[in-house]
This record gives structure tokens, C-alpha cells and sequence, in this order.
């Protein structure tokens, strides 16, 4: 499903963007923040989203009670906060279609994209 939409997803957020630009007193948003630009930046933070996107999904899931108890963590001394990661395999199946989406569109990155950013640091 995610292919079928994705570029009228981009296309539509990057309008919104560009509107907002025209909006706030700019000329050419093209200019400023293409598509181009906004797909460099998705692919660019592709790896570090997908690594994320378990914690975040079961931060969004959280019932009360592990809310609170990541509440009183953060809160503590010593931060000890932790939440359980909930796995079901539909929540599986979506992540391995994040990673093959990821890959597809060729944003994972290949072994020369690594080293090439280890030698910029």
C-alpha cells in the first residue's frame, strides 16, 4: 500500500511546504526545499528512523500503566526508564515491509555510503 501513494504522499506534503513558504514571504520555495532536497533528507535518516521505529510504535501503544512507569523512570536520580517493546506478527510484518520499502527504493545504504561517511567524521 505504501508504494501505491508514496509519491502522491511526498507531493503532497512538499505542496503544503511550499505553500507555507509562499505564505511566509518567499518567492521560490522550490528554491529553498525541493522534492529532491525532501528525498535526500528521507533517505539520509531512512536507517536511523527504522531503528527507532519499534520504540516509538510501542511508546504510541503504551497502556497506562507502562506510561506511568516510564514516567517515574525519567523522573528518578538516575534515569532507569524502559518500556516493553510489543511485538505481534501484523506489527512484524509491517517493520519488515518498512525495511524492504527501505531498500527498494535504494536508501539503505550501501557499504560505500558507510565508509564514505566514517571518513567525513
Amino acid at each position: 500500500m505504501r508504494d501505491e501513494h508514496w509519491e502522491s504522499l511526498l507531493r503532497g506534503y512538499i505542496d503544503v511546504v511550499h505553500a507555507t513558504l509562499r505564505a511566509s514571504g518567499c518567492d521560490d520555495p522550490e528554491d529553498i526545499y525541493s522534492l529532491d532536497l525532501l528525498k535526500e533528507q528521507l533517505k539520509r535518516m531512512s536507517v536511523p528512523a527504522l531503528c527507532i521505529q519499534p520504540l516509538m510504535r510501542s511508546f504510541l501503544t503504551a497502556d497506562d500503566e507502562d506510561v506511568e512507569e516510564a514516567r517515574k523512570g525519567m523522573a528518578a536520580p538516575e534515569p532507569t526508564a524502559s518500556i516493553a517493546l510489543r511485538t505481534t506478527p501484523k506489527l512484524i510484518e509491517e517493520y519488515i515491509g518498512l525495511i524492504e520499502n527501505v531498500i527498494g527504493w535504494g536508501w539503505f545504504p550501501t557499504v560505500e555510503d558507510v565508509d564514505r561517511c566514517a571518513a567525513e567524521d
